[in-house]
């Protein structure tokens, strides 16, 4: 069917499931539509679906020639072009002593049915667990608030199940049922690798040759070199750039920052852990960068960092605490954010006039490395009370609402609109009949559609359309 520019279109599809001899609607299901210009579609290019991206190319390392090719057929050729392709390209996805069942298969991570919270508590000083210690939970955010309790098994271990979006404050409170206790509260989401440095040699990314060539004719002609480059899959190989600067990296008004720190988060890290989050700012940089220090001087211990002694700036400026340190500095609690300045980093200025209104400027040296401490504003967090933590727990990401411009109420249409997908939802969800009705209209040059449809069930099943 041809379309005319800017035209309504309607799309009914159907979501039916092969069972027991005979297709069954699926009512109430969730699934992707995309719906694309079929001009744009290009017939010769390699498609991939649900398939291919979530059977094998996110299971194997490294590149995968036309993915989708080896689920285009059910064939003997096709399945054992695929046993060739897992048995080089790193299948390692299980274990076969724990297939057979020889040895105890301990689940790591349940299968997800919405936000799993789940953490213990421990005791204070020895770091045992608690049992029958029971944790209440408030949640609340600008719209929705949620409230539960539970109780801690005897690892100490709790759990809550919620369904939620965005981002909500959260607090959890420790009582025996009579009175709050004094604990740790830790909470299962610190799942990533430790930080570590990079060697020179991992940072540079290798350089394929058909054959070897020498050192003496590389420094002689560098152009034939360049020209035995083995060229990967969707990679170019440019003639020549030309390199106008560096990438820039952070700055504020007095340098170059080399490390950012937002306090609340740090604090959670170390509390997840069942560590002591210390109010003195100086200890809490020793926990949270091992580049922190203390040495020992006449005048007491000073901080450094690296090899360089530690000069801290409260921004904004408050008669508090004053930058000379003389009335102190102010506790973790107050600290939104941290900056790092690296020694010998003050001098790349990127607002001089600004600079110039800071108090004692020639005071401030290169060989120190300054600490910017940025104030909550008016001082708004509280610290944790006895027995409740107070923190900030991340749901599912809100769907965005693809651009879909509705002709039928704009009086003049737009004809620079040349959209490629005229229509994407994904999350689509089909009626009680198992049934989905689609409106959208087309664009400026677009005349016909391509429908594609991806859906998986709540058993796992597949479907491709």
């Amino acid at each position: 069917e041809i379309y005319n520019a800017f035209e309504a279109a309607h799309v009914t599809l159907a979501l039916q499931q092969y069972r027991d001899s005979s297709w069954i609607a699926l009512p109430h299901q969730s699934f992707a539509v995309s719906i694309r210009d079929d001009a744009e579609y290009m017939a010769n290019h390699a498609h991939n679906d649900i398939f291919s991206q979530l059977l094998l190319a996110s299971d194997l390392k490294g590149y995968i020639h036309q993915p989708s090719w080896y689920f285009e057929k059910d064939d003997r050729r096709h399945r054992r072009a695929l046993d060739l392709l897992m048995m080089v390209q790193g299948w390692r996805r299980y274990d076969w002593q724990e297939m057979s069942h020889p040895e105890d298969f301990k689940l790591k991570h349940p299968i997800e049915k919405g936000i799993l919270l789940d953490g213990q508590v421990l005791s204070v000083f020895r770091r045992i667990p608690l049992e029958d210690m029971k944790i209440s939970m408030w949640m609340t955010s600008d719209s929705s608030a949620q409230h539960g309790y539970c109780m801690s098994d005897e690892n100490g271990a709790f759990n809550f199940l919620f369904d939620f979006e965005g981002k909500q404050n959260l607090n959890l409170q420790v009582s025996d049922g009579k009175r709050r206790r004094n604990a740790f509260i830790t909470i299962n989401r610190q799942f990533q690798p430790e930080a570590r440095v990079l060697a020179d040699e991992e940072l540079q990314a290798p350089i394929l040759r058909k054959k070897e060539v020498e050192k003496k004719r590389l420094s002689k002609n560098e152009d034939d070199a360049y020209r035995e480059l083995i060229i990967m899959p969707g990679d170019v190989l440019l003639d020549e750039v030309e390199v106008k600067g560096k990438k820039s990296g952070d700055y504020n008004e007095y340098g170059k920052v080399s490390v950012s720190y937002e306090t609340q988060e740090e604090m959670d890290v170390l509390e997840d852990n069942a560590m002591y989050t210390f109010e003195d700012i100086g200890i809490f940089l020793t926990q949270i960068n091992e580049h922190f220090h203390f040495r020992a001087k006449d005048s007491g211990d000073v901080l450094y960092y690296k090899h360089a002694p530690v000069q801290f700036l409260v921004r904004p400026p408050t008669s508090l605490y004053p930058d000379d340190g003389s009335e102190g500095w102010p506790d973790c609690s107050e600290i939104e954010r941290i900056e790092i300045m690296e020694p010998n980093s003050l001098g790349h200025i990127v607002d001089e006039n600004y600079i110039a209104t800071i108090d004692d400027v020639g005071k401030l040296g290169k060989d120190i490395a300054y600490v910017i401490l940025y104030l909550y504003p008016h001082h708004q967090r509280k610290d944790d009370e006895m027995g409740i933590r107070r923190t900030t727990l991340q749901g599912y990401n809100t769907v965005k609402e693809f651009y879909h411009p509705r002709y039928d109420r704009v009086l003049d249409t737009d004809a620079s609109d040349h959209r490629r997908t005229l229509y994407w939802n994904p999350n689509l969800r089909s009626d009680e009949l198992g049934q989905a009705k689609i409106r959208f209209y087309h664009s400026a040059s677009s005349k016909s559609f391509e429908v594609h449809a991806v859906v998986l069930s709540e058993q796992g099943k597949m479907g491709w359309k």
